[in-house]
């Protein structure tokens, strides 16, 4: 069968170094400006010999269309990635700090966060200020003064007077807030550095006994047991330079050193004490705060030993902050040291029920 012949016009052209244009993506843009040819093509059904052309068939018009652009989201919201730029870290910080506000100021905010994220840095702070609240309270119940003018003068060899049951120790004066303070009225200690420092032992005892119960670990007790022990360290050295003008480092140091040595008998001792008795408690008692005078009343140790227990059981049965609370109220019948010592004298003086059954056979 013969083919049909091709007219003239829809010929093969052959073209050199022409590139067809590719077909508009949409209809809304308009086709570029055509090159000018030597010969313009008509539409055939013959394949057209090219050299170097390039020429894509056209796309559908559903599929030709670039989609549409996203609409922006708003990043401050979305989780910051590993890839985040710091101008949007910096606008999500700003939207949630504009989304939540805080009723609190800028320091009580910026201490939050540092707690939230560095705790380890700000307990040590936590500890130091708890501890230091701790140890006033204790130093606070036989603190005492000597007035600048009864002070030891190294010119003219003249200090304070001394108290001969104590080895000749520099006596002082009550503060004027200790003044009718129970441990000089009741029980008629002198005023001395010894007397401090072995009732600031005393009470430090009863928080100590109290921190081995509520704390979590023992990592954690040994900083609260250390920090406290700093806080006397360094209130005792302040009163050897200023009221006893000890200014020799070295013999400081050694007090020092003979102070630490009698906490850690004391620890012993007392510990012993409660589980042992109170005959054994009245003795380390008698040992420590009344330096084993052989003269010494037994009423008013016996008075001790019952504050001690009594303190004991009060400071036990609460928190670290209402501990820190009770400790350091000025009412009188909120504080737990003035309250431990309110019925002592009706509990020593009651006989013992069992005290004269040998002699009544």
């Amino acid at each position: 069968m013969e083919q049909p012949a091709v007219p003239p016009t829809t010929a093969a052209t052959i073209t050199t170094n022409i590139t067809a244009s590719p077909a508009p993506n949409n209809e809304f843009e308009s086709p570029p400006p055509s090159q000018p040819t030597t010969q313009q093509a008509l539409p055939t059904t013959v394949s057209t010999v090219t050299s170097n052309v390039t020429a894509p068939a056209p796309l559908p018009e559903t599929e030709a269309r670039s989609p549409p652009p996203e609409e922006a989201q708003d990043k401050s919201s979305a989780p910051p990635s590993s890839g985040t730029s710091i101008s949007q870290m910096q606008r999500q910080i700003q939207s949630s700090l504009s989304s939540q506000p805080s009723k609190l100021n800028i320091p009580a905010r910026l201490a939050q966060t540092l707690q939230r994220t560095v705790p380890a840095a700000t307990k040590t702070y936590t500890i130091y200020g708890q501890t230091e609240a701790l140890f006033k309270s204790c130093a606070a119940q036989a603190d005492y003064t000597i007035p600048q003018d009864q002070r030891m003068n190294i010119l003219t060899g003249k200090g304070p007077a001394k108290e001969a049951s104590q080895e000749g120790a520099e006596l002082g004066h009550p503060l004027p807030e200790n003044k009718h303070a129970w441990w000089f009225t009741t029980l008629n200690l002198p005023p001395t550095f010894s007397t401090w420092s072995q009732i600031t032992f005393l009470h430090l005892y009863v928080i100590v006994t109290q921190l081995r119960a509520v704390l979590d670990s023992e990592s954690e007790f040994q900083n609260y047991h250390r920090y406290l022990i700093e806080h006397f360290s360094r209130e005792a050295e302040d009163k050897m330079v200023l009221l006893h003008n000890l200014n020799a480092q070295g013999i400081r140091s050694r007090y020092l050193k003979d102070l630490l040595l009698q906490w850690r008998g004391i620890l012993v001792s007392y510990d012993e004490g409660l589980v042992k008795g109170d005959a054994v408690l009245a003795s380390a008692i008698w040992r420590n705060l009344f330096r084993a005078d052989e003269d010494v009343d037994w009423v008013k140790v016996a008075q001790v030993v019952a504050f001690l227990r009594l303190a004991v059981q009060k400071v036990g049965s609460m928190t670290m902050d209402d501990m820190i609370q009770h400790l350091n109220s000025q009412q009188t019948g909120t504080s737990i040291w003035p309250a431990s010592q309110g019925s002592i004298a009706t509990i020593v003086g009651k006989q013992s029920r069992g005290i004269n059954a040998p002699f009544e056979q």
